[in-house]
């Protein structure tokens, strides 16, 4: 069977970017340079020959591992692996004032920016659980499909 693109089932590769390559890739260079950040340089290219070879082994055992839990029918993922939001605060007389990029609706304020970071994950909490029961709410006696969905990058 074919295409405009050649056959059906085969040789996408040849015709177009190979995406999922195309997103392990980017997702192992986001690892790398979040445990980059995370010891203090601006990136992973940043850090000595010495200190790249250290993370991409733990790359490798990371990404290696097996993370899946049979008993229990779930994908462990790993905090680095996880999705991360943008918390965003500004210094105001009062304090700071925070939001979530990402999450409209989401914003806070706090007298410190410890408290206001505090303040930001409370109201991440109750904006999620707040959307979850109205959305319960809404599709009451109706058939649906519900899934856990797992954002990693």
């Amino acid at each position: 069977m074919q295409n405009a693109s050649g056959k059906i089932f085969g040789h996408g590769a040849y015709v177009a970017p190979d995406w999922t390559a195309d997103w392990l890739h980017r997702e192992l260079l986001n690892v790398l340079n979040t445990w980059a950040h995370e010891s203090g340089v601006a990136d992973f290219a940043s850090l000595s020959e010495e200190k790249q070879a250290g993370l991409k082994a733990r790359l490798q055992s990371e990404f290696r591992s097996n993370r899946y839990d049979k008993t229990r029918d779930e994908l462990r993922i790993s905090k680095s692996r996880a999705m991360k939001l943008t918390a965003v605060f500004e210094k105001v007389p009062e304090g700071y004032i925070g939001f979530v990029e990402e999450l409209p609706g989401v914003n806070t304020q706090g007298a410190t920016l410890e408290e206001a970071r505090s303040n930001l994950k409370e109201a991440v909490e109750l904006v999620l659980e707040a959307n979850r029961s109205l959305c319960e709410e809404s599709l009451q006696g109706k058939r649906v499909i519900r899934e856990p969905l797992l954002i990693a990058p």
